[in-house]
């Protein structure tokens, strides 16, 4: 009896299932189970792809790399070695200039951020043979908001630096590509603003500084220039200004060259009689002081036409030296990048234009109420500062 229920069972399991399976054939691509959607989610996001990948345990990588890096992409974390089967100390010799140096064929290994294994990645090997001077930073992250961009600089022989940047895409290293070329680059560091642009330095010789800013775009992984700005051997307090402006970029990590990122319209005017500059949140009658609390890394502080200023890289603010109390605020022409034609057009006809000392161009003077914008510039009419100021 007991075997009869047992075969009755068995065949009426066998029904169920192939009725279920039948049920799972007829459904579209569109009607595919949750579970197997979140799988397909999965895999495609997938932390780290392994297939066909050479693989190592991080342990021993940790101790054999020659840099590791903590990485990110969205809400995935990582640990990134970088390391060469064929890896040579040359230390001492001529191709190391005398320090401490090691070349080979580099890759990449990436582990998940708690994994016990690593897989090699091909980005960085294919590209041929590195050479790193530990003394020199030619290795490092960027963080870029919910992703992070790896760097490597190759050292050429004028003293620049070659730099290649990667990053994480579906659980690979890739080489980051640039909508133009990117480099050479006098100074190892690129510097990250608001994790959402990358700026470089270029000595061009005859006192000629280019600075470069970059847009990470995330959704193209690609690196999109946003501005660039070549400064001449005109002098700034005594120094030509792109050396001056080098000195200041090359000093903190906050510290950056100002780059196109407003765009005026005909409220500016509007926002000026109530005091507020464009481009800032602080308004005249702030007191320095709690700018200062709020954005400690200014660039420069001094005195000029006898009122102490403090210099940020997109902004400069003067104040009233008894009371602290901001009395004008002045941006620089690049974050604008127009002329004074086009000022007007948008403007209209200013109350005055003032020639500014030594043929150096012309000053527009706005009125806004209680307050003045001053337009500053040069010969060629491009602006050069915004200024909103009390009008005494």
């Amino acid at each position: 009896m007991k075997l009869l229920k047992y075969i009755f069972s068995a065949v009426l399991l066998t029904g169920l299932l192939a009725a279920c399976e039948n049920e799972v054939h007829t459904l579209s691509k569109s009607e595919k189970s949750i579970d197997e959607q979140s799988s397909q989610l999965l895999l495609s996001e997938a932390a780290v792809a392994k297939e066909g990948k050479i693989e190592k345990e991080t342990d021993w990588l940790k101790d054999k790399s020659l840099f590791q890096f903590e990485a990110k992409e969205g809400t995935f974390k990582f640990k990134v070695f970088v390391y060469a089967e064929d890896e040579q100390n040359i230390a001492n010799s001529k191709e190391s200039g005398k320090k401490p140096a090691y070349k080979g064929h580099y890759a990449f290994y990436l582990a998940e951020n708690d994994s016990a294994d690593a897989y090699k990645q091909g980005a960085l090997e294919d590209l041929g043979p590195f050479t790193f001077q530990l003394p020199l930073k030619q290795a490092y992250s960027l963080n870029m908001g919910d992703h992070t961009i790896l760097a490597i600089l190759q050292s050429d022989e004028h003293g620049n630096y070659n730099p290649y940047l990667f990053t994480i895409k579906n659980g690979e290293v890739v080489q980051l590509h640039s909508d133009s070329a990117f480099g050479p680059i006098s100074d190892n560091e690129m510097k990250v603003i608001d994790q959402e642009y990358i700026q470089t330095a270029y000595d061009m010789g005859e006192g000629n500084w280019k600075f470069t800013t970059w847009k990470f775009d995330a959704q193209t992984y690609t690196l999109m220039k946003a501005d660039e700005t070549v400064l001449d051997d005109k002098e700034i307090n005594g120094v030509k200004s792109g050396e001056y402006w080098y000195n200041l970029w090359s000093e903190k990590k906050e510290h950056y060259f100002p780059f196109k990122n407003l765009q005026l319209s005909k409220d500016v005017i509007e926002k000026a009689k109530q005091g507020i500059p464009l481009g800032n949140p602080y308004p005249i009658g702030t007191n320095i002081e709690n700018i200062k609390k709020a954005n400690p890394d200014y660039m420069e502080k001094g005195i000029y036409n006898n009122s102490p200023y403090i210099m940020y890289p997109d902004i400069t603010f003067y104040y009233e030296e008894d009371t602290e109390i901001i009395k004008a605020v002045s941006i620089p022409g690049e974050r604008v990048k127009t002329t004074l034609a086009e000022i007007e057009k948008l403007f209209g006809k200013p109350a005055k234009i003032i020639s500014l000392p030594n043929d150096a161009g012309q000053q527009l003077i706005y009125m806004a109420d209680k307050y003045i914008i001053k337009i500053d510039g040069d010969a060629e009419g491009k602006v050069t500062a915004i200024c909103l100021q009390k009008n005494i």
